[in-house]
């Protein structure tokens, strides 16, 4: 009896074992299995937008159905079916499809997989693609072009974009390329991807006559001295930041029609054409070397005054101080003293003659007077 129970408790305790080992294993298995399919989904199915998709933040996505691979880019083929958002503190009106914040008290819906975002039925539904071309601006200013591309995302938050207005004449009919910047966001991606054909280019187009207006008022060395005030002129007539102003200018117009917000309208760079940027350069060279060329006359004026007038203050001290010297002489001799001032009056700015043959014999006579020669031809101290 006893043996009995012992076999049938070991028998008991091998089924427990058995099933804790095969549990362990169904469970890897599914866990294995689960992060191979996680995998394969985030690897291989969502960017190639099959069953899912990967939402890059600030971006929204647009699911078309009935669309074949390849026509939904070149033709925008597809029923519109629903829009995807990712982006932290703004969500889309379900009836309008209007990008608007989260109201106070309204938590942001928190995702656990993140941006990987399944979408629908595959290949019935698909992501929209289409095709964009734009040119924007580095961080240090300089333009940067963006060939087209296919995208199957459509950015909401703002960005910076370049255009030009070719050609537009000033007062004077100097022909002029204009470069402005477009600060833009997307308010509505239903209406910017299905309401135009290409939101950019209507928004530029629409734009551009504006900017070809106002240049026409003033001549080009006028323009490019206020371009900031240009700019702004260009901001109010557009619409300006007050709302009830928008809602009257084409930023309003735009905003209603292509669900694109414009914020800022900046002229950029007003560029005249080669042959006139090369002839104002010439002038400009040519009044610089002017300039420097009556500056450095000044100076040498300037530096000759300063010699003539130096070698005038030592003439004079030198006069003074042998027409006190020549007084002397006078008084011992008139005669002495006549040619002495007669020999003063010579000295000229390059040369001083102090003493000449005659002034120097009436010295040695002047001498004698004190010399009393004992002998003929003897000195008195010899």
């Amino acid at each position: 009896m006893a043996e009995r129970l012992i076999k049938f408790l070991f028998f008991i305790g091998l089924l427990f074992v058995a099933s804790r080992i095969v549990g362990w294993l169904i469970l890897g298995l599914v866990l294995g299995a689960s992060l191979a399919v996680f995998l394969f989904i985030y690897f291989v199915l969502a960017p190639n937008n099959i069953f899912f998709t990967i939402m890059g933040e600030g971006t929204a996505k647009v699911v078309v159905r009935g669309a074949r691979k390849g026509e939904i880019a070149i033709k925008g083929a597809g029923e519109f079916r629903k829009a995807l958002i990712q982006w932290r503190d703004w969500k889309l009106d379900k009836d309008s499809l209007d990008l608007k914040p989260l109201e106070k008290g309204e938590k942001p819906r928190r995702r656990i997989l993140g941006g990987l975002r399944p979408y629908g039925l595959w290949p019935l539904d698909r992501i929209y693609k289409y095709k964009f071309e734009w040119t924007g601006l580095k961080q240090d200013g300089q333009i940067l072009y963006h060939p087209p591309e296919i995208l199957d995302y459509i950015l909401l938050k703002q960005d910076v974009y370049f255009a030009k207005v070719e050609k537009a004449e000033d007062s004077r009919l100097l022909p002029l390329d204009i470069g402005f910047i477009l600060t833009i966001s997307i308010t509505n991606p239903y209406k910017a991807l299905f309401a135009v054909q290409n939101w950019l280019e209507a928004v530029i187009n629409r734009t551009i006559p504006i900017i070809r207006t106002r240049v026409t008022e003033e001549p080009y060395e006028k323009l490019i001295q206020d371009i900031d005030k240009i700019s702004a002129e260009l901001h109010g007539k557009l619409g300006g930041d007050k709302k009830e102003d928008r809602d009257k200018g084409l930023y309003g117009e735009f905003e209603e029609k292509y669900g694109v917000k414009v914020h800022k309208t900046e002229v950029q760079k007003i560029d005249p054409p080669d042959v006139y940027r090369e002839a104002t350069l010439k002038d400009y060279l040519g009044e610089q070397e002017k300039k420097k060329t009556i500056r450095e006359g000044e100076a040498e004026g300037e530096r000759r005054k300063r010699v003539a007038d130096g070698e005038k203050y030592a003439i004079d001290r030198i006069s003074a101080a042998q027409a006190k010297r020549f007084e002397e002489f006078k008084k011992v001799d008139p005669q002495l003293g006549a040619l002495a001032l007669d020999t003063a009056g010579k000295i000229t700015p390059n040369k001083i003659i102090l003493i000449g043959k005659d002034l120097g014999d009436a010295v040695r006579n002047l001498g004698n007077l004190f010399w009393y020669p004992k002998k003929p031809g003897t000195h008195p101290d010899s």
